[in-house]
């Protein structure tokens, strides 16, 4: 991706390297080879190329690798081009030192969309697979949790995903279904929802093993909660009112190589009523699982009100 041809190029390294956010020090790689991983099919290496070319040859496809010298406190911040229809699978490997790496992708808005810290020192961390939210590029952050040393990064594209009508919901009472075909992977959906309008949210592992968690990120890519083992390991988010309108989106993942199908849904959420100012309402509450409870009432501009 960056090769000393032209002046150009070496002008554009050199733009990035005094960019704060992007302390990168990225080294040519000879041959790093690609981490071992059970249910990934065997790696097409083809030449380097952006995610925008769509290779004839099956299975996951090369399309970058590169060093980089870590150490902690420090993240090397590499622009990554995302495509909804290339996901891509993400090996960092030890070179060099006792290091423990640490990735993560975020948006260019500095919102993090994924961090994977699944091991120890000396030991490879993957994202088997990360489908992005939007076209547009993200920043891949390598850094070190304990140690310093160099390491090895390599990006392939997978199978082209899906991104008609089973990545975004088209009401607020729906249910959509995927499959997690690779350890530590991140699929995202597309979630519109009107300002005020209370929704209940949950994920459900159809298979044994697979244990699911969520995040829900608001229209401007703020991070707004994260949800894991509400429901036995399955993640659920209730009676959430959201505070504008916008299409939200939210991003499901896995832990360790638990892989299957699984439900994600989406519904009205449910209150207890309409309460009377001045009357004692009784409202049911929960407290396995927790869940909270909700009512509304009527009220003019100035009144004050105590509740208790």
């Amino acid at each position: 991706m960056f090769r000393r041809t032209s002046l150009l190029t070496v002008l554009a390294i050199a733009v990035m390297v005094c960019l704060p956010a992007c302390q990168s020090r990225r080294t040519a790689s000879p041959d790093i080879p690609p981490t071992p991983w059970p249910t990934l099919m065997p790696v097409v290496t083809v030449a380097p190329s952006t995610l925008t070319a769509v290779q004839d040859a099956s299975g996951p496809q090369l399309v970058d690798k590169f060093r980089a010298s870590v150490e902690p406190g420090l993240v090397d911040v590499f622009p990554l081009e995302g495509l909804i229809a290339r996901p891509v699978r993400i090996e960092v490997i030890v070179l060099s030192g006792e290091v423990d790496p640490q990735v993560t992708l975020t948006t260019p808005s500095g919102n993090s969309l994924a961090v994977v810290n699944s091991t120890g020192p000396g030991e490879p961390e993957v994202i088997g697979q990360f489908q992005f939210p939007g076209d547009g590029f993200y920043e891949l952050g390598i850094t070190s949790l304990a140690g310093n040393g160099e390491v090895g990064v390599s990006i392939y594209t997978l199978e082209e995903a899906e991104i008609d009508e089973s990545r975004v919901f088209s009401s607020t009472d729906q249910e959509l279904r995927g499959t997690i075909l690779h350890p530590a992977s991140y699929h995202t959906y597309r979630l519109p929802l009107e300002r005020g309008q209370r929704i209940d949210l949950t994920a459900q592992a159809l298979v044994a093993g697979l244990d699911l968690l969520f995040e829900l990120y608001a229209p401007d890519g703020q991070l707004l909660t994260a949800r894991d083992d509400n429901l036995g390991s399955d993640p659920a988010l209730w009676n959430f009112m959201p505070s504008q309108s916008g299409t939200y989106t939210v991003v499901l993942s896995n832990y360790d190589e638990g892989i299957g199908d699984y439900a994600l849904r989406v519904a009205p959420s449910t209150g207890a009523g309409e309460a009377v100012i001045g009357t004692r309402t009784e409202i049911g509450v929960q407290g396995s699982p927790r869940r909270s409870n909700w009512t509304t009432f009527e009220g003019r501009a100035l009144d004050a009100v105590r509740i208790e």
